[in-house]
């Protein structure tokens, strides 16, 4: 299996994200900036990396009610 490196934060884009052993054999990447924890994945740290990696930004739509002027700002960032 080949090395794979934490990708950034798919919230808010920071690379201060590392695994974390978040109890005995479940894995999870967390974010130091905004704490956001990717899937737990049991029994592999190298599948909760994937799992982190391949999350997109959450879409803007899924923000209920958000004023127009908002949702552009979001968008941009």
């Amino acid at each position: 299996m080949s090395r794979i490196s934490v990708g950034p934060c798919p919230f808010c884009s920071s690379d201060n994200a590392d695994i974390e052993e978040i109890v005995r054999h479940v894995f999870a990447v967390v974010c130091r900036q905004c704490e956001a924890m990717g899937p737990t994945i049991r029994l592999s740290a190298y599948r909760a990396i994937e799992a982190w990696n391949t999350r997109g930004k959450p879409p803007v739509a899924a923000v209920p009610d958000m004023p127009a002027w908002s949702a552009r700002i979001c968008e941009e960032s």
